[in-house]
């Protein structure tokens, strides 16, 4: 019984994901960026020094920047076209008049899904990057976990855009700007809110109540941000 209920769920959950990603197509895109980075991993690793590094102060845009800011922006792009065809025909409006509940459930799957899938990646490639500093422990768990918030952010940022403006490509030039802006300002334009709080070493320049009280805020707000937008695009229903 408990095999036949699993059995269920599992095949509900693939025409779930199949119905909004058709031939897997995103998913698939998702695996190649993996395997590309896992190549960068292998090739181009962070270097043995790394810790001694950003603990006397240095700032190491050339590895860091790569998942600072590179990764975050590609999973933008996945959640870009994962929903980019709801707004060019109109479908959300199907979707939201077919919602039962006041809370978009069904959003917050989509958007979930993928920022999983997307967080999952940048987790397995920055442990393979990082592995000449620390690998297969916790500090090589802290090391990967720790590029994650930036992935919420953004993608949470777009998602709430997209349901506000009714526009995927206005969220996505606003959200590109957002993060080239942080890029370009060495990531002291939106201080408590910026992306590159590594690559720039805050923990050490700064300090490190500053640089958890950034990654703490990136959650919050990408919480609240789904939170709206799933609220927003169920209000027509009410």
């Amino acid at each position: 019984m408990h095999i036949s209920i699993f059995k269920t769920k599992f095949e509900q959950i693939s025409k779930f994901v199949n119905y909004y990603d058709y031939n897997h197509t995103l998913g698939k895109g998702v695996l190649y960026i993996t395997l590309l980075f896992l190549v960068i991993g292998i090739f181009s690793p962070a270097p043995t020094d790394y810790l001694s590094s950003i603990r006397a102060g240095y700032s190491l845009y050339g590895f860091d920047n790569l998942y600072d800011y590179t990764f975050p922006m590609i999973s933008v792009f996945f959640v870009f076209f994962a929903f980019l065809k709801d707004y060019i025909n109109n479908r959300y409006e199907l979707i939201i008049y077919f919602n039962a509940s006041r809370f978009n459930y069904n959003m917050l799957f989509r958007w979930g899904y993928f920022v999983f899938i997307c967080s999952l990646s940048n987790f397995i490639t920055a442990t393979f990057y990082y592995r000449f500093v620390s690998f297969l422990d916790l500090l090589s768990i802290v090391l990967s976990l720790r590029f994650v918030p930036n992935i919420l952010f953004l993608t949470s940022l777009l998602l709430f855009l997209i349901t506000l403006t009714k526009n995927c490509y206005a969220a996505l030039f606003v959200v590109g700007s957002y993060l080239l802006l942080d890029f370009l300002s060495s990531a002291r334009m939106f201080k408590w809110f910026s992306l590159g709080v590594h690559s720039s070493n805050y923990y050490y320049t700064i300090s490190p109540a500053y640089y958890l009280l950034n990654r703490a805020l990136l959650v919050i707000l990408s919480v609240l941000f789904v939170f709206i937008a799933c609220k927003i695009s169920a209000k027509e229903n009410l």
